[in-house]
């Protein structure tokens, strides 16, 4: 596509490529003048789209209306810090995960035996519920079908007598 600029007399033309198999566009700017020499700027860039995993960290609609360059950065911030952890599998990203998925396998479990009617029935508190559901919301899909996968090999293995 092609953007007009009347004041200075420029035109800027933008033209890309999809990339189907690793879901990017990679395109490029060039300015030309009115007078047909072009600018010395060439401009690429890559759209890539954001991997589910870096999604927990996505501001939310009310911190994005308060502060967009703050929510912003802060996503940015914590978006590169978890794919370094993860790319250099530091210690702390191997913990973090390994103790949500222990907390949400076990509180998952818990609600099972009460939504199923088993013994003994511990309910989750609100706080819990609460915590649940947040982990619900920040898990990347694969990872939670696999915690969720887990919890039911849990209540597999509890004894049950008709």
């Amino acid at each position: 596509f092609i953007v007009e600029d009347e004041e200075d007399g420029t035109s800027r033309t933008c033209t890309g490529r999809l990339n189907r198999a690793s879901d990017t566009i990679t395109a490029q700017w060039k300015s030309t003048r009115r007078d047909g020499s072009p600018e010395d700027r060439d401009e690429p860039f890559v759209l890539t789209q954001t991997p589910p995993s870096l999604l927990r960290y996505k501001y939310t609609p009310q911190q994005f209306k308060e502060d967009p360059a703050r929510s912003r950065w802060s996503f940015a911030c914590s978006a590169a810090l978890h794919q370094a952890q993860e790319s250099l599998w530091s210690r702390r990203f191997f913990e973090n995960r390994f103790s949500e998925r222990k907390r949400y396998v076990e509180l998952t479990t818990r609600d099972l035996i009460v939504q199923l009617g088993f013994t003994p029935q511990v309910p989750l508190t609100l706080g819990e519920q609460r915590e649940l559901d947040h982990l619900r919301q920040e898990l990347d899909p694969s990872e939670a079908r696999f915690y969720q996968a887990l919890s039911d090999f849990e209540i597999q293995k509890l004894p049950w007598h008709p």
